[in-house]
């Protein structure tokens, strides 16, 4: 008889012995070998691990800061002023300096941000007449317009006109005349008349037209700058020949910016409202000439002016009728 097998004491835990070393067994042919890397070796530490940021957020660009018509006008005339003090420092052919630039830049966006708002007619006219003036004296000034800031000042004159032709597209009269401030409030008007200041009578040969301090003078008409500078009397003073004979005078001025022998065209800016010479206060006086002979601008250039033209607000009496006759009457010679 063989050898019996003798009898193992089976533990209740057997099977899960069995089953957890089968496990162990299997997780260790699976396993990949363990490869030691210089960064893993005993007795070094592991480099920190660099953390990626998380992605920028969707940038979304600032809205344009709308510029109204009036504040940039306002910014517009101290940028004429900074402008001319910077041409009286500079010699013939020197660059344009970083300052004026610098300024250069500052109106190009500021146009651009006039754009995007609702405009009228006299802003857009007014706007488009300062930078155009004073691209042209300083072009005439400076070695050079650098050709970026050329081409960007160009570019938003271009919009000006098209934004003119859309929001009046008959601001100009027929005859291609219009009024040389926005708003027409005469103060004295044409005839005979007591002189302020000399104290006498005299014919007043043009009528005075009510102004703020710097507020720009716009050309009546296309034409030719016959004048341009100081007359006794008559202060700051422009003068431009048009066709036909016909003469426009503008007084008392600020200060001029254009020069003789310039070719201007209707709503062009011809200079800055003041009281120069012999005024009693910031006006405009503008005179029309035919032939010669100054005529009443609210009757005969009134006529020269269509709608839709500003309303003439008529803030003086008529002239009173003493003495000879006005056209008896020489032009009394300083403004008032």
């Amino acid at each position: 008889m063989g050898r019996s097998r003798p009898l193992l004491h089976r533990s209740p835990l057997a099977p899960l012995l069995a089953l957890g070393l089968t496990g162990c067994a299997t997780a260790q042919l699976a396993a990949p070998p363990l490869t030691l890397t210089p960064a893993t070796r005993l007795g070094e530490e592991a480099p920190p691990v660099a953390v990626a940021p998380p992605p920028p957020p969707d940038v979304l660009p600032l809205p344009v800061e709308p510029v109204p018509g009036d504040i940039l006008r306002e910014r517009l005339v101290r940028f004429v002023a900074d402008a001319q003090v910077a041409r009286a420092m500079a010699l013939p052919g020197d660059a344009m300096p970083s300052a004026q630039l610098a300024r250069w830049e500052a109106v190009v966006t500021d146009v651009e941000r006039f754009l995007a708002t609702e405009t009228s007619a006299d802003d857009v006219s007014a706007v488009r007449a300062l930078v155009q003036a004073v691209l042209e004296l300083d072009a005439r000034a400076y070695r050079e317009v650098p050709e970026p800031l050329g081409d960007g000042i160009q570019a938003r004159l271009a919009a000006l006109e098209a934004r003119f032709a859309l929001v009046s597209p008959a601001a100009v009269g027929r005859a291609g005349y219009r009024w040389p401030l926005s708003t027409v409030r005469v103060t004295s008007r044409f005839g005979k008349r007591f002189h302020p200041i000399q104290r006498r009578w005299k014919l007043h040969a043009g009528v005075d037209l009510a102004a703020d301090h710097n507020e720009p003078v716009l050309a009546a008409g296309a034409g030719m700058v016959v004048r341009a500078g100081w007359t006794a009397g008559y202060g700051y003073e422009v003068e431009i020949q048009h066709a036909a004979g016909l003469l426009t005078r503008y007084s008392h001025l600020a200060s001029p910016l254009v020069l003789e022998g310039t070719s201007v065209q209707a709503g062009d800016a011809l200079g800055l409202a003041g009281r120069t010479g012999s005024a009693t206060g910031v006006h405009l006086h503008f005179e029309f000439v035919r032939a010669g002979v100054p005529r009443d601008p609210l009757k005969e250039f009134r006529k020269l002016v269509a709608a839709p033209a500003p309303r003439v607000v008529i803030l003086t009496p008529p002239p009173q009728q003493r003495g000879k006759k006005a056209k008896d009457v020489h032009a009394e010679e300083p403004g008032a």
